[in-house]
């Protein structure tokens, strides 16, 4: 056998002695400039490594690990369950996460969440905003399948901030307080220990295995708004790498013998009703897994007598709070047991559950115009009856400006009409709307503007 020069074997070693030096001034560098100190991610995929008896996953965005406390599901299903939802999570991460967990976990249940926004994001190699990407690829352990979620979850241009963490951030390095600050944090016994740096209060709140509790709330019906309406989904133009992933869990459960059970948490009524045709959402994922063993349940089409139509059930307009989410997670352990049915429970259609729940305002759809004007008009499954508005007017410290009253003035009547009031002409206005149907109370919508 021949053995390398002394020349050749010098070469070797400052290549591999360059290799280590540079990986650990990368290493270095992206300790002192990547804040992860608040990822629920870095927490929960390492909990996930260690703990060895998962036989049942939760795969999503927020809206799953707000939903699904396995804690709750276990007791009541017997499984042992993890949820490995994450921030913003598109497909292809609830992919490599399926195949990340079945590397060391003998999987017997996966449940997909399919929250209907995701599949219209960009194309992968489209994508600008890759933190979705690095809360999960910066906590998997080195692998084949993970340089190719990176490789495949962008294009080129992001490859070095993918690959080299000091590179994210590294402006961060010419503010000498933010760096120090950020130091601080990581050098406490409890980030060091895995824990997470939370800030002066707690919105949210990691509780364990992948779930997380939801402190934020509405306070009062129907007062969800947005400035614009929502999209309706237009399923010709689903993300084909959404498609292209969601295909490849359904292969990778069929291979490893694994029970895919697709799920919808369920959003506001408020957010449906605005979309206008989810129905056609649901119709494509039921499109999608004809003749496959895949079960599907969108728990968007839960009766509102066993899923109560109330904005505050929700954080927003699609996350529950934690109040919804124990009273969502009760009938979804019900219906997983076979305590109850399907039909018990749901709907057949976004359109049927519309026409037969209780008829109601869901909150406001508002757009600013040019002059200190607002347009707005209510989400609602009312078909007929007069609405009127109570509009009350404030400043920044809630001084009461000025106030009318639709009734009074003759104006904003009608089946559903849009209303326009025109505010303050400077600075920060707060105008409250009271949306009344033929005398009744239903909507009470807080709308916080500035006029410059």
């Amino acid at each position: 056998m021949k053995f390398l020069s002394n020349a050749k074997v010098k070469v070797i070693l400052m290549i591999l002695i360059f290799i280590v030096l540079f990986a650990a001034v990368n290493l270095g560098l992206g300790f002192l400039t990547n804040d992860d100190t608040l990822y629920f991610s870095r927490v929960s995929i390492n909990e996930m490594y260690e703990d060895k008896d998962i036989d049942t996953i939760f795969l999503g965005s927020s809206v799953c690990f707000y939903a699904f406390n396995p804690e709750y599901i276990d007791e009541k299903l017997g499984t042992h369950s993890f949820n490995l939802a994450t921030m913003h999570q598109g497909m292809d991460g609830s992919y490599a996460l399926l195949k990340e967990a079945g590397k060391s976990h003998e999987l017997k249940t996966v449940y997909l969440d399919l929250f209907c926004s995701i599949p219209t994001l960009y194309e992968n190699k489209k994508r600008v905003d890759l933190t979705s990407t690095y809360l999960i690829s910066d906590y998997m352990k080195p692998s084949i399948d993970r340089v190719k979620y990176c490789i495949d979850a962008s294009n080129r241009k992001h490859y070095f901030n993918t690959f080299l963490l000091s590179r994210r951030n590294a402006n961060m390095l010419l503010e000498p307080a933010a760096v120090t600050d950020l130091l601080k944090k990581k050098l406490t016994k409890t980030y060091l220990s895995g824990g997470l740096i939370y800030k002066d209060t707690k919105p949210n709140e990691y509780a364990s295995k992948g779930y997380v509790y939801n402190y934020k709330a509405l306070k009062t019906e129907g007062n969800l708004m947005r400035f614009g309406d929502h999209n309706p989904i237009n399923v010709d133009k689903l993300s084909k790498d959404w498609i292209k992933a969601f295909d490849g869990i359904v292969e990778y459960c069929e291979e490893h013998n694994i029970k895919l059970v697709l799920v919808a948490t369920p959003l506001s009524n408020f957010r449906i009703c605005n979309v206008g045709n989810y129905d056609e959402y649901i119709d494509f994922i039921n499109e999608r897994i004809k003749g496959k063993d895949v079960e599907y349940y969108d728990f968007n089409l839960l009766k509102d007598d066993v899923f109560a139509d109330t904005t505050t059930y929700y954080s927003d307009d699609h996350h529950l709070s934690l109040k919804g989410t124990k009273a969502f997670q009760s009938i979804f352990t019900d219906l997983m047991s076979g305590k109850v049915s399907r039909s018990d429970v749901m709907y057949d259609t976004i359109k049927e559950k519309l026409e037969k729940m209780t008829p109601n305002v869901f909150g406001l759809i508002v757009n600013k115009r040019d002059e200190a004007q607002l347009t707005f008009k209510p989400v609602t499954n009312i078909t007929s009856g007069k609405f009127y508005y109570e509009v009350i007017v404030m400043d920044g410290d809630q001084n009461e400006l000025w106030t009318f009253d639709s009734r009074e003035d003759d104006i904003i009547l009608g089946d559903g009409v849009t209303g326009e009031i025109t505010y303050c002409d400077s600075g920060r206005c707060i105008v409250k709307i009271i949306t009344y149907v033929d005398g009744e109370l239903k909507a009470t919508t807080i709308v916080d503007v500035k006029n410059e």
